[in-house]
């Protein structure tokens, strides 16, 4: 009953780090993305729908940098899959998850 309206859920995945060369290291973060919604029909018209909301989503950050940390730059998108095809068939909701690749590089 709680996924009637559209939720979109952040949740932190990762970190891996390197030396990028004397004194510098880069550093990855991993934020998954998930867009949920139950959807009335479970038509092609809604999953659709919800498939661009992910894709709007995707493009705010690809190949962009954070406002509020203008160091980290949105290097990769993965939407593996696109959507939880169980979600659609056992409880009739949306369920796509994208990973968004951060890169930060300190002196």
């Amino acid at each position: 009953a709680d996924m009637e309206d559209t939720r979109v859920t952040v949740v932190p995945r990762g970190i891996e780090s390197e030396v990028e060369s004397r004194g510098a290291h880069r550093f990855e973060y991993r934020v998954d993305v998930a867009t949920q919604k139950r959807l009335a029909a479970g038509t092609n018209d809604e999953i659709d729908s919800m498939i661009e909301l992910t894709e709007q989503i995707a493009t705010l950050f690809r190949g962009n940098r954070l406002t509020g940390y203008p160091k980290a730059l949105c290097v990769k998108v993965a939407h593996d899959p696109v959507y939880a095809p169980e979600h659609l068939e056992e409880l009739r909701q949306f369920t796509g998850v994208m990973t968004l690749t951060f890169r930060v590089t300190e002196d």
